[in-house]
């Protein structure tokens, strides 16, 4: 698959996944709704330290196996439009 290809997809599948989180897990139960954003900071860290050391010196590409940045990029967009639509939601709603 290209990049945008996986891009798209990871985006689809984080879409998906949120969607039905939303729907299904309760708010009191949602310990996973609270851990996205770090999981995705501290993901985002290790890619661009892992990116650094592997330039320095030499180590294998992990975009030579499977492509994280698409990947990660994917994941990002979904949580971002996802965190827009709730907001403008809560705008909506207060008087």
């Amino acid at each position: 698959m290209s990049f945008f290809q996986t891009t798209v997809l990871f985006f689809c599948a984080a879409t998906l996944a949120g969607v039905i989180m939303g729907r299904f897990v309760p708010d009191h139960l949602s310990i996973a709704k609270r851990l996205i954003f770090p999981i995705l900071a501290l993901s985002i860290m290790v890619l661009l330290c892992w990116t650094i050391v592997q330039m320095l010196f030499g180590l294998p590409k992990f975009d030579s196996v499977f492509p994280i940045t698409a990947a990660l990029l994917g994941v990002l967009f979904s949580v971002g439009i996802k965190g827009a639509y709730i907001t403008l939601k809560q705008r909506k709603t207060k008087p």
